[in-house]
């Protein structure tokens, strides 16, 4: 997800959009950060069978180690 895929979905500005999403949430990604890492969560709840690796892939993540480092950002 990008922003600018957001401001497609709207008739608000590019800026408007941006600075809302840091004004909110730090950054737009943080926002995304947020729900990869709450999809994370309920794929591990859903699917306690699969990898640590198999589970970062299916919420978003590049890889497990780019959900752990989004992890522990947003646990500061």
């Amino acid at each position: 997800l990008k922003i600018d895929e957001v401001v497609s979905h709207t008739q608000l500005g590019r800026t408007y959009v941006s600075l809302t999403f840091q004004r909110r949430f730090g950054s737009f990604a943080n926002y995304v950060n947020s729900l990869r890492l709450a999809h994370y969560e309920q794929y591990v709840d859903s699917n306690p069978n699969e990898t640590k690796e198999s589970a970062a892939l299916a919420s978003g993540f590049s890889s497990y180690n780019a959900y752990y480092r989004a992890k522990q950002k947003m646990n500061r």
